[in-house]
């Protein structure tokens, strides 16, 4: 399974934006969606100086973490324990 793979389990848009001016132009992720460490929870994305970087940055990120989404709407908050995930080859 690979990212593209868990965005289509997930039912979520993988969002990635080119930030101006910025070293690390590219950044990955899935909207309102945080990773749950312990108590606490983290923003979850990915960066990289092209988005392949950016989606396997992502990729490492999350592999084996708990993803929080809308947690700041509790009738939809929803909690997804990630699987071990591939890096992408190709985009």
């Amino acid at each position: 399974m690979n990212i593209y793979d868990l965005a289509d389990v997930l039912d979520r848009n993988l969002i990635i934006t080119r930030q101006a001016n910025n070293i690390n132009a590219f950044r990955v992720g899935f909207g309102h969606c945080e990773i749950k460490q312990g108590t606490l929870l983290i923003g979850a994305y990915g960066r990289g100086n092209t988005v392949k970087e950016a989606l396997n940055s992502f990729t490492r990120q999350i592999s084996r973490q708990t993803l929080v989404f809308d947690v700041v709407y509790p009738d939809y908050r929803v909690e997804f324990v990630v699987p071990v995930l591939s890096f992408v080859e190709d985009i």
